[in-house]
């Protein structure tokens, strides 16, 4: 035994504390099977799952949605919830955000990634820019949400609001 935490001694002296912290943080925000919370909360790119009996406030990465009393906003919203209802799904940790949100990737029961989901249904914004192309097809086809004449982001819509 003492070998054994004189070993983690010279483990933690010898490893720079950011790699311990990475490794700490990746084990206690490992992926997990979520369902849709009933208080769903939020608009469509923040809302309450449940990790077990825990509800957990999350943010999809790299998305934005309209703001719920925005254009398009409760169609958005609606759209994230019907899929989500479907079933389970993997809820991916990659940080954590403002108001202290998780931030995530999700992965529905048949595989789809909901971000990418969501862009081609023309739910909302890629603010990663990772999958443009998607965006900018369902604006031009006025899929979704682009049904409508979108004067401003949702970022400008909370600044203005």
């Amino acid at each position: 035994m003492a070998n054994l935490i004189s070993r983690l001694i010279v483990l933690m002296v010898s490893v720079p504390i950011h790699a311990i912290t990475w490794v700490i943080w990746k084990l206690c925000h490992l992926p997990f099977q979520a369902s849709i919370s009933p208080k769903l909360g939020g608009d469509g790119d923040s809302f309450k799952v449940l990790k077990g009996n825990k509800e957990i406030h999350v943010r999809i990465k790299g998305y934005d949605a309209p703001e719920y009393t925005q254009q398009g906003g409760k169609e958005s919203a609606q759209y994230v919830r019907n899929l989500l209802e479907e079933g389970k799904f993997k809820v991916i940790p990659v940080g954590r955000g403002h108001y202290n949100r998780l931030i995530v990737k999700i992965r529905l029961e048949d595989g789809r990634d909901l971000r990418k989901t969501l862009i081609q249904a023309g739910m909302g914004w890629d603010t990663s820019r990772a999958i443009f192309k998607m965006h900018r097809k369902a604006r031009k086809q006025k899929t979704g949400i682009w049904a409508y004449r979108q004067n401003s982001t949702p970022k400008q819509y909370r600044h203005a609001h």
